[in-house]
């Protein structure tokens, strides 16, 4: 059996939070170099009682990334595995 993994994002601070507090499992979070607000002191709190990784990256590394409005945070989030019988 092969493993298929596909891979999802999900974008903006709130989206990243909620997936984290909802027990998802994100393999990296993206991160806008300089980025600072009160949600985002409160996301940095929240990976690191997860262990989640995460990396500061310039904004035009996430614009590469996606068009979408990402508010300076790109998260990847790990799928549920699919076998090829």
């Amino acid at each position: 059996m092969d493993k298929e993994i596909q891979q999802e994002m999900v974008y903006g601070i709130r989206p990243v939070l909620e997936a984290v507090d909802a027990g998802k499992e994100v393999e990296k979070v993206l991160i806008q170099k300089g980025l600072r607000s009160t949600t985002f002191t409160e996301l940095m709190q929240i990976l690191k009682e997860h262990s989640v990784p995460y990396q500061f990256v310039p904004v035009e590394k996430l614009n590469r990334i996606t068009r979408k409005n990402h508010q300076g945070i790109v998260a990847y989030i790990s799928p549920v595995a699919f076998y090829r019988v």
